[in-house]
Order: structure tokens, then sequence, then C-alpha cells
């Protein structure tokens, strides 16, 4: 059954910010619906009244991180300058605004520190451990019979590939409705789709047209590392469907964005008992690789007495 109101807004707060893309508006969106069930208890929004229960929204806000809290409150001002216009309405976006700007520091002052918060210390993996969980996941498989692959045992494959991948290349995402195609096939690509390229040298390329900084950068291409060939041609050898990541339950289907989240944090939680999601892998791979040369850096700044960011304007290229 339609709801008229949910309707209304949403078409208003679409046509306000034409320009945020169709991820940012569902984002957006399901945020508020959450947010307003937490507050009322009700699925369905009839009213925006609740946004003035400032005390109890902020109450409710409270389980989550600097991140999760500002993004909805981010969302409540999308939705009250698009749907409300009474001075009330305006004053609350103002506390919320000013709400969100703290949030947005506090977040910022930690991110900079390089402060880890309490929920990430909890589920921190070291590169040591991931690779760890790697060789558990491999014994597994070795044990296998690819002529006749169970649907568990593939989707414990797929998590395989997925985490083997990430462990090289922390992109977002990014690895639904992805096509597997040749290099030959490699022009006049559909954009409404990612690819996964097989090189004629035997190599592979991810080349990504739907993704989150689109705007910016157009198009990225991902050469990926030789380490990963035998994983990945092991994986084709089973998997015909023409997509490099497949629903669950249908092995000829295209994996959806929230679906291959959800495959990423169950497969983290089944093998390491921790709550690790695509963020928290980028993290952990930016931070074993950078985490010394970062130190590094800091304590040049501070002989130089001058900042971190500085110190890279003196960096020079000479290519």
């Amino acid at each position: 059954m339609s709801n008229k109101f949910l309707d209304k807004i949403t078409k208003n707060f679409y046509n306000t910010y034409p320009d945020l893309t169709e991820t940012s508006r569902k984002v957006i969106m399901r945020n508020l619906i959450m947010l307003h069930k937490g507050i009322t208890g009700n699925d369905e929004i009839k009213s925006l009244n609740f946004i003035y229960k400032k005390n109890d929204i902020l109450k409710y806000l409270e389980k989550y991180n600097y991140l999760t809290r500002r993004n909805y409150i981010h969302a409540l001002n999308y939705i009250i300058t698009s749907n409300l216009k009474s001075d009330k309405a305006m004053k609350m976006n103002e506390t919320y605004i000013d709400i969100r700007n703290k949030l947005s520091n506090e977040y910022m002052t930690k991110a900079q520190n390089n402060e880890m918060s309490e929920k990430t210390k909890k589920n921190w993996m070291t590169m040591d451990e991931y690779n760890d969980m790697l060789k558990k996941m491999k014994l597994a498989i070795d044990s296998f019979n690819f002529n006749n692959l169970q649907s568990k045992q593939y989707t414990t494959l797929q998590k395989y590939v997925i985490f083997n991948l990430y462990k090289y290349h922390p992109i977002r995402v990014d690895l639904h409705n992805m096509k597997v195609i040749d290099e030959d096939e490699d022009k006049d690509l559909d954009e409404n789709f990612n690819y996964f390229i097989k090189l004629n040298n035997g190599n592979y390329q991810i080349k990504l047209f739907v993704f989150k900084t689109k705007k910016k950068h157009n198009e990225i291409v991902i050469d990926l590392n030789p380490k990963l060939n035998d994983i990945i041609k092991m994986f084709l050898d089973v998997n015909k469907s023409g997509w490099f990541i497949t629903e669950e339950s249908n092995k000829n289907k295209p994996i959806q964005k929230r679906a291959l989240t959800n495959l990423i944090s169950r497969g983290f939680k089944t093998w390491t008992g921790k709550n690790i999601g695509v963020n928290m892998i980028r993290k952990i791979v930016v931070t074993d690789r950078l985490a010394e040369k970062d130190k590094e850096q800091k304590k040049l700044a501070k002989d130089m007495g001058h900042t971190q960011s500085t110190n890279n304007l003196y960096i020079k290229h000479n290519d």
C-alpha cells in the first residue's frame, strides 16, 4: 500500500536536490525512515512532527558513532529544508546544523589524530590476522569438489575471492552488477555496469563506471595484482555466469550492492567473529601499508617545525 505522505516528502526532497546521486537520495530517505521508527515506533511516516523531539532523537542516536549520528542529522537537514517552511522548522534545522557540524568536527579531530573509536578497536584486525583468516578459508576450499560445488561452498569461494581482492585493492562496494568480459570486448561499454576484464596476457583488470565518486573521476581502471591470478582463474573456471559476483540464491544473477555489503560482513563474522565491513577493510589495508610512513612524516614535520600538510608541499616529483 502506497504511503502518500512519504511519496510527497520524497518528491519534494528529490526536486529540491536534483544533483544528489540516486544512491545518496536512497540513503537519506532510509535514514529518515529508520530515525522516525526509532523515535515513534511506527514504520509508516504520516507527519514530520517527530523532528521537533530533539532530545529523543539525540538519545536514540547515542548508540552510534560520530559519523553515523552526523549522517542521520544530515538527513533531517535535507528533509526539513525541502518540505518545511515555518520559522519553527527553520529554527529547528539551524539547531540540527549546529549539532551536525559539531559531530563533523569531533569526527575529523579523531580522524586527523588517527584515533580509533571503541567500536573500531573491538573489531580491528591486523594484516597478519587478515592473512590467517584467508589461510583458514583456503584450507576449507581445498576440500571442495569443484565438479560438484554445493551452494554454501560456492558462497564461501566468492567470499574468498572478494577478501583476497580487497587485500590488494581496497575499493568501495563496487563489485556489484559487474560483467565479466574479454579484453577484445572492451569497447563501447554500457556505462550502467562495472566490468571485470580478462586481459589477453593472462592478467585481470577492473573497470568501474558505477561508483560513488564518478562525477569527479568519470571512470576508474584498476590493473589487478598478478598475485591474484591463480585465485581468480580458479574461480572463473567454475563461475560461468558472465557476472563476477552473483547472488547467493541464484548463481546466474549479478549481486546487488546491499546484498554484496551483507555478503562481506557476514563472511567476516563467520570467519573471524568480528563485525567488519568494507570501510573497515579499507582502513585495515591502508593502515598496514601507510601507518609507519605516516608516523615518520609526523615526526619529520615536528622536527621541521611545521605541519604534515606543509611537509607535503615540500615534496617534489621528478617525473
